[in-house]
């Protein structure tokens, strides 16, 4: 535990703040009062050898449980008291949702009459005529209510899980104004990331378009029904869609271009970080991409300051850092399933591939691929299973023939992006877009081979519950049996 002290704290401030949100009423509250009470009591009797461990142990606890009630009864509750209330709200444009265009993220401040102001993240549904972008500044009257569930989709779940309790509307009759338009710098980079989607919208056909902008931006909406069921039924859905893998390739890449045009290992770290950033801003921090941008950017300070970094460590310090900025993010699938993935991968990948001896250097590179995937898939299966109700049993191979193609896709279509106003109509932006245009159809056509097996069907199971077994039971047994005495280093 001294080698990995955020590893422990992290993997422990995760289980009770999930263990304090899915008991969140008085049960949660009572739970952070007999953790205050019982603490010091507690490690008064522990055994000495264990008395430190008892300490950190229960002290994470109290704080992850207090931390989560503190958000629950001081935010949460009064927030979703202003629910079917009439609110002036002042507020401005974080995000634009990818699918419509109608509805926008706010950081707000919602004003009542005979009662404080309020701020909150809010989900706002405009006028299809409101011209406004993101950084802009926006008033109106608006009427406050609750995600509704939709498609079997539970909205007021998801939108929880990124801290937003509210969304909102234009009372009938009013539009919103704008108020200031802020040319920010965080506004350049959106504005980039929109043209780029134009551009690449522009050059390739609808599955081949929907997948580059799934691989680059996250953005799924230009996923067919037909296409996504291929994906899922493969089991690549999740490392199609921009992940924590794309931002180790983002930043791996600018890393290595650096260090071959000879800037030093400093300056080409410097410059991977600062890569993340910026594509962390581009595609939205959602709590998958900001876990793996926090662990990026530990790594490559790593480097500048010419220290060993440890995955299991960044991967702790991550969680702990992310659940003390929003408790809620606990819930976020998205951030369960990007855990969950990279722990398997740091805790088995190493191990099975040291167990399948291969002498083909061809084979050998499958077989780490194989290896890095079958672990993922392997810790992750459960949680896939239990949410969907179904999951796949050829992930594993499908995402060995796969994941080695994610490289060359996302440079080729990033290229094509950027470069399209400068290279358009010349041959070499045409090889780029056709080579593009191959490895995506591959692809797709690989996935379709691996869909046509039967996924295994889930029935009867309740999601909460499995969330806790996983989380309560799966990843403190494994943490104990399994941990690593040797520094390994993941980037993804």
């Amino acid at each position: 535990m001294e080698e990995r002290f955020f590893y422990f704290v992290g993997i422990v401030y995760f289980i009770f703040s999930l263990l304090a949100l899915e008991t969140a009423s008085k049960f949660s509250a009572v739970l952070g009062i007999i953790l205050v009470i019982t603490l010091p009591i507690l490690v008064i009797v522990a055994p000495k050898k264990h008395k430190r461990l008892c300490k950190i142990t229960l002290t994470t606890a109290a704080i992850a449980v207090n931390a989560f009630n503190a958000r629950y009864f001081l935010d949460f509750l009064p927030t979703r008291a202003l629910v079917n209330k009439t609110a002036e709200l002042v507020g401005t444009v974080q995000e634009f949702n990818s699918s419509s265009k109608s509805v926008c993220l706010l950081n707000a401040t919602l004003k009542l009459e005979g009662m404080p102001s309020k701020r909150a993240k809010v989900l706002c549904y405009k006028h299809s005529d409101d011209k406004f972008e993101v950084g802009d500044k926006i008033e109106g009257q608006v009427q406050l209510f609750l995600p509704q569930s939709k498609h079997g989709i539970d909205f007021e779940t998801i939108n929880t899980a990124k801290g937003i309790f509210l969304c909102a509307k234009p009372i009938k009759g009013h539009s919103f104004k704008l108020c200031q338009s802020k040319n920010s710098f965080i506004k350049q980079l959106k504005l980039a990331r929109d043209k780029i989607k134009e551009n690449i919208t522009s050059m390739f056909f609808d599955n081949q378009k929907a997948v580059l902008n799934g691989i680059l931006f996250g953005d799924k909406t230009g996923f067919t029904n037909e296409l996504k069921t291929t994906f899922k039924r493969a089991g690549i859905y999740h490392t199609v869609v921009v992940s924590g893998l794309h931002m180790s390739i983002i930043s791996q890449m600018i890393f290595f271009m650096f260090l071959k045009l000879k800037f030093g290992k400093k300056l080409s770290a410097t410059a991977a970080i600062l890569g993340c950033l910026c594509f962390a801003f581009m595609v939205g921090f959602t709590p998958s991409v900001t876990r793996s941008a926090i662990m990026m950017f530990i790594y490559f300070m790593s480097k500048i300051l010419d220290k060993e970094s440890d995955s299991l460590n960044s991967l702790g310090f991550s969680l702990l850092a992310l659940l003390i900025i929003n408790p809620y993010y606990v819930w976020d699938l998205g951030l369960q399933l990007s855990f969950l993935s990279t722990w398997g991968i740091i805790m088995f990948a190493s191990r099975l591939s040291e167990l399948l001896k291969i002498n083909n250097k061809l084979l050998n590179s499958f077989k780490d691929v194989f290896c890095v995937s079958f672990s993922a898939t392997m810790v992750t299966f459960p949680l896939i299973a239990a949410k969907f109700f179904e999951a796949s049993v050829v992930a594993p191979i499908a995402n060995t023939f796969i994941t080695p193609l994610l490289p060359f896709v996302f440079v080729l279509a990033l290229t094509c992006g950027v470069l399209k106003p400068l290279l358009l109509g010349t041959f070499i932006y045409k090889l780029l877009v056709a080579l593009a245009g191959i490895i995506v159809t591959v692809l797709i056509s690989v996935a379709s081979v691996f869909s046509d097996f039967a996924p295994l069907k889930i029935t009867h199971f309740n999601y909460a519950y499995l969330e806790i077994l996983i989380f309560v039971v799966f990843v403190p047994v494994a943490l104990i049996l399994f941990l690593p005495k040797k520094s390994q280093n993941y980037s993804n």
